[in-house]
């Protein structure tokens, strides 16, 4: 009998017609998945009535336990490189999430429930790119995500800002090119904290629309989802949920103007903004850190100004599958422009780049 990934406790060999139990034991990082000749037992027992062999087979871990006294659970996509934390409570430092995940993830979503992430607990994890933080996050420890070079966006839920070591975001590369998404009306508290003050800090709303929109649409690529819907008369709020496997795993709150009351992934950065002076038939926000070739729910709810809902449109879509180079060493990390302040005419323009945007976000052609 022979494991690799795993050791086999049993006898190496016995006589003809004798019982056999036989029983294995994985590797850290591997769960048993059968033997070699289909039989999924483990143990397993049988009679000798000839001469046999068998091979354990195994597979990589993609969810296991973490934090304190194990109360989290982490799940690890191999597709698309996603890490998600789940549970209530505390996320203990430096813990090892499953043989693949180290060195491999590129998006991380630390779930509601979850106060803190401990000292180093994703430090030189180097190929993230994108992390979503939950709004009941209170604190984050000294070199959490230190190393972490190729960091562009953080979607942060949390009202109160959490406390963050100096060290937190250490060693990350210039962070007035990462962008730090915050709940809308807490930008300046945000803005006036030591450390997460450093990031580009960023809340926009959805795209108005003024040309005629009857329905909602979803156009899909291999990670975002762009939405648009109608306005509804009478309408005060907007809300979008998306669902995967039934669990809602993003929901959006918007006011009649379509500004984002309700903080979510990460916005559209070439919104709009409402002016009275505009007919406004619908409005388009863009949803980002979904997981490519995977079908999702959404739920577009229109209520009035009593919270009584006056329109609700539901449907499906299904992400592009994701052709670009899964290494994440072959693909080119081009700097981020530096926003620059303008003021021309009395009025605050934002440069970036090549293009000049309006202080609430709106490309000036």
């Amino acid at each position: 009998c022979t494991a690799e990934h795993g050791t086999i406790a049993g006898p190496s060999s016995a006589e003809y017609m004798s019982e056999v139990t036989l029983q294995v034991i994985p590797d850290y990082g591997y769960h048993f998945v059968r033997w070699s000749d289909g039989n999924t037992g483990n143990p397993r027992t049988f009679i000798i009535t000839e001469d046999v062999s068998f091979t354990a087979e195994f597979a990589v871990d993609r969810m296991g336990s973490c934090g304190d006294n194990n109360a989290l659970t982490w799940m690890y996509d191999v597709t698309a490189r996603s890490l998600t934390i789940t549970g209530e409570g505390a996320l203990n430092s430096h813990y090892t999430y499953g043989v693949e995940a180290p060195g491999h993830i590129e998006k991380l979503v630390i779930a509601e429930g979850i106060t803190s992430i401990g000292a180093g607990a994703f430090k030189n994890e180097q190929n993230m790119v994108i992390m979503t933080l939950c709004s009941t996050l209170q604190s984050v420890g000294d070199s959490a995500f230190a190393g972490c070079k190729r960091l562009e966006e953080i979607t942060l839920y949390a009202e109160r800002v959490p406390d963050l070591s100096a060290t937190g975001y250490a060693e990350v590369g210039n962070k007035q090119y990462i962008y730090l998404y915050v709940p809308e009306g807490r930008e300046r508290a945000y803005q006036r904290d030591t450390y997460w003050g450093e990031f580009d800090i960023q809340v926009k709303g959805a795209e108005t629309i003024t040309e005629p929109i009857e329905d909602v649409t979803v156009e899909p690529t291999a990670n975002t989802a762009e939405i648009t819907w109608p306005a509804v008369a009478d309408a005060s709020t907007y809300s979008i949920e998306i669902s995967k496997d039934g669990v809602v795993i993003c929901k959006l709150t918007f006011n009649a103007m379509g500004q984002l009351t309700g903080i979510a992934f990460a916005a559209n950065r070439t919104g709009a903004e409402y002016t009275q002076q505009e007919q406004v038939t619908g409005f388009r926000f863009t949803v980002t850190s979904l997981d490519s070739n995977t079908t999702y729910g959404y739920a577009v709810a229109s209520k009035d100004a009593s919270n009584t809902v006056v329109d609700t449109k539901t449907g499906t879509f299904t992400t592009e599958k994701n052709d670009v180079p899964t290494d994440m060493d072959e693909v080119s990390q081009e700097p981020r422009a530096k926003s620059q302040k303008l003021l021309r005419d009395g009025q605050l323009f934002i440069l970036r780049g090549d293009k000049i945007y309006t202080a609430t976000g709106q490309e000036v052609k």
